[in-house]
């Protein structure tokens, strides 16, 4: 009886922390609220991670220049523009990247920096270079490549490769 009784305080005090853990509109800093303003009807129905996910983006949003500003709104534009399926598949490759490790992260942000620093000219010829090649040898390049990382970073889940 007294383990039922301790399991209902239990359960109670954690929906009280729950809900008491949820932000307040009226606790949020006024240039946070100024960002928010579009939620502030329906704030307190929001979950409390939805609120917390929109609470650091303001404060992100309020720590950027002007010029960050006009970036992130094109890159909202452009994300607004995507069919879910598109989303889907870019949501899909941010969770790979996430699930590499630091130094498998650092390589391909350089990589991707070096074809950022390509000139539109450069870019358009590896494109063209892509393009004509048959899907057999795009196949067969993606695993020439894949096999010359692993060569040079061996992978430590598989003993085959740790020689």
């Amino acid at each position: 009886m007294m383990n039922k009784i301790r399991s209902i305080l239990l359960l109670a005090l954690l929906a009280l922390s729950f809900h008491a853990s949820a932000l307040e509109w009226d606790a949020l800093d006024a240039d946070i609220q100024q960002v928010l303003t579009p939620f502030q009807a329906r704030w307190n129905t929001l979950p409390e991670a939805k609120q917390q996910k929109l609470q650091l983006g303001a404060t992100r949003w309020i720590g950027m220049d002007d010029k960050q500003r006009q970036q992130a709104k094109q890159r909202l534009k452009r994300w607004q523009k995507l069919d879910n399926a598109q989303r889907q598949a870019i949501r899909q490759r941010f969770e790979k990247f996430q699930q590499l490790d630091a130094r498998q992260q650092a390589k391909v942000r350089q990589s991707f920096q070096r074809f950022r620093e390509m000139t539109p000219q450069q870019r358009q010829q590896l494109k063209k270079r892509w393009k004509k090649l048959t899907p057999k040898q795009r196949q067969r390049l993606l695993k020439k490549l894949k096999l010359r990382k692993n060569i040079r970073q061996p992978n430590i889940k598989n003993p085959r490769h740790n020689g």
